[in-house]
């Protein structure tokens, strides 16, 4: 489980988990009209929090 703060860019995000070879999920500018993500590797984006000032919530 991990935790992404929301940030406004048009820069992907790039998260590294326990292992940052395997664990990463890139996400391209999320914003309340669109949820756009790619991931990578055998982990998916599983849920977007709805409060989303707060930060995502991804596991």
């Amino acid at each position: 489980m991990a935790i992404l703060e929301f940030t406004p860019s048009a820069k992907p995000i790039i998260l590294g988990g326990q292992s940052a070879d395997k664990h990463l999920i890139l996400i391209h500018g999320l914003t309340l009209s669109g949820r756009q993500f790619v991931p990578i590797g055998q982990f998916l984006l599983a849920r977007l929090g709805q409060n989303w000032q707060n930060g995502f919530q991804i596991g």
